[in-house]
């Protein structure tokens, strides 16, 4: 609970009009930092003093542009949470996603497509989530034709390749499928 309590307090700080930037640069540090063993066990680690993991934090937060942040910042690290850290920052993407009502989507099509394609696939998903859809197209030419859109919460399976291995598992019921 308390990692929420941090993420709320942290996403009060960003108001709409930030709210593209902050997510780009709250990701880009996400993907930085998250997996790195040594800052986390350094940031979790208590005979480390609290200036010393605030600097690393501060240093972090302006590599990022995130400064604006620093305050609440200071306080999971003051409150000996600095092993949540990143946690919580994730926790934040999820609460500004909440609050501004948008989903974040990746779009996998057979081919590259032009931005009225594109435009008419996310509006018809944006109308069927009633949310406001950030997208990243990834091209996969093992789909054949038609696209996957994935988010956290749900996907959307409309391509040539899935609609073949239902297919074949629909036959393979059969008398005469080998």
């Amino acid at each position: 609970m308390f990692l929420q309590n941090y993420a709320i307090l942290l996403s009060e700080k960003i108001n709409k009009r930030e709210y593209s930037m902050y997510v780009n640069n709250i990701n880009a540090m996400i993907k930085t930092f998250e997996n790195n063993e040594e800052v986390i066990i350094f940031l979790a680690n208590r005979s480390i003093s609290k200036e010393k993991k605030n600097d690393l934090i501060h240093l972090i937060l302006k590599q990022f542009h995130l400064l604006k942040l620093s305050n609440v910042s200071r306080a999971i690290i003051d409150f000996n949470r600095g092993e949540y850290f990143f946690k919580i920052f994730i926790l934040l993407l999820k609460k500004l996603k909440e609050y501004y009502s948008i989903v974040s989507v990746e779009l996998y099509t057979a081919i590259k497509l032009n931005k009225i394609d594109i435009n008419k696939i996310i509006s018809t998903v944006q109308k069927k989530v009633n949310r406001k859809i950030k997208y990243d197209v990834i091209v996969d030419e093992s789909l054949i034709g038609g696209f996957i859109i994935k988010s956290e919460d749900f996907t959307i399976d409309n391509s040539i390749k899935s609609r073949l291995l239902d297919l074949k598992n629909e036959l393979k019921g059969g008398e005469w499928y080998e």
